[in-house]
């Protein structure tokens, strides 16, 4: 490695303006034999970055994620598993993104999407009882003392220093983070995320559904 060739250029980015659309949006596509479909919500907010305001919107996915699971993977028996993620990022400006994604039989995903948007309004206006947050609490207490001991974290934690402008020390203040955690934050974020008017949605439907009534 040291007799790699290095130019002690500085590079930048720029916009090249690309934004999302403006709205709801849903997506149809028809392919594939297999009798199964996957859908795909995101929502799309402009919510101000910060290193508190990126780690609030993990901690809610977290806890949507283990929501989620329960209704539409226990109590609908609809899905193996759902995926929830949550990014913030200041780059080229302030914008925040919320995705839910499943996959379920072909005639029950309109319904089991409706029963995901429900309970996604729910938690946006009511929140979630403590447990949920003391669930992802926990989650996140051990995967710091697991993490910490890697090589591949602090490189993680390095390169998201440089690129944000941030001290180096401050993933030591996570545990902080942790215990200070409130569901009020999670529903105020909810809150400015969850909108269907910033609701984009692609559905994968088998092909032979795509002429049927």
């Amino acid at each position: 490695m040291g007799s790699l060739p290095t130019h002690h250029r500085e590079e930048q980015w720029r916009d090249v303006g690309m934004v999302p659309p403006e709205g709801s949006h849903h997506t149809r596509v028809y392919r594939g034999q297999e009798p199964k479909s996957l859908t795909h919500l995101e929502f799309i907010g402009d919510v101000p970055w910060s290193p508190r305001a990126e780690y609030v919107a993990s901690s809610l996915a977290q806890a949507l994620r283990i929501k989620l699971r329960e209704v539409i993977r226990e109590e609908e028996s609809g899905t193996y598993g759902v995926r929830v993620s949550a990014r913030l990022t200041p780059f080229p400006h302030n914008q925040a993104r919320l995705r839910v994604s499943f996959g379920a039989d072909p005639s029950r995903i309109d319904d089991l999407v409706e029963e995901v948007q429900t309970r996604l309004d729910s938690v946006a206006l009511y929140g979630l009882p403590e447990i949920y947050l003391e669930k992802v609490k926990e989650t996140q207490r051990r995967a710091f003392e697991t993490s910490r001991k890697k090589n591949g974290f602090w490189l993680e934690k390095m390169t998201r220093s440089l690129r944000y402008g941030l001290p180096l020390d401050e993933v030591l203040r996570l545990p902080e983070m942790i215990e200070s955690l409130t569901m009020d934050e999670m529903v105020q974020l909810a809150h400015r995320l969850i909108r269907e008017d910033h609701l984009l949605r692609v559905t994968l439907y088998p092909e032979e559904m795509e002429n049927q009534p």
